[in-house]
C-alpha cells in the first residue's frame, strides 16, 4: 500500500484537490493519470460510531462505486479507475461497506482534470 502512495504522491503528472468533509475533516484527493490511480488523506477524522466505517466512492458520470474504506487519519489508495471519474465521495457507511451510499455524503470532492 504504501510503494502505491508514493507512486502516485511522486508521479511526475500528480494534482491535487483539497477540502473540508462536513465533520470537521481536512481531506486531501491527488490523482496521476500517468498511473491511473489516486490516493485519499485525511486529517481530523472523528471516530465513527461503533458498528460503522468510513467508505470512499468514485463518482463515474452520477454514479457511485465503492472505492475502499479509510478507518482513521492518513492517507490510502483509492479502489477502482479514477481516470473517468469527476469526484470522490466519503460516507458513514455499516462496518461491512455498502455496494451503494445509504448516507449523505461528507464530502464530494471533484477531481483535478
Amino acid at each position: 500500500q504504501l510503494d502505491e502512495v508514493s507512486t502516485v504522491l511522486a508521479a511526475p503528472d500528480a494534482r491535487a484537490v483539497h477540502g473540508r468533509a462536513t465533520n470537521g475533516a481536512l481531506t486531501t484527493v491527488v490523482s496521476s493519470a500517468r498511473q491511473n490511480q489516486a490516493v485519499f488523506t485525511a486529517t481530523g477524522l472523528p471516530v465513527p460510531a461503533p458498528g460503522t466505517t468510513y467508505q470512499l466512492w468514485l463518482d463515474h458520470d452520477g454514479t457511485m462505486q465503492p472505492a475502499g474504506f479509510i478507518h482513521a487519519d492518513g492517507t490510502v489508495p483509492l479502489d477502482g479507475d479514477p481516470a473517468d471519474a469527476t469526484a470522490v465521495g466519503l460516507t458513514l457507511e455499516p462496518s461491512t461497506g455498502s455496494p451503494r451510499p445509504t448516507t449523505s455524503p461528507l464530502l464530494l470532492l471533484a477531481l483535478p482534470a
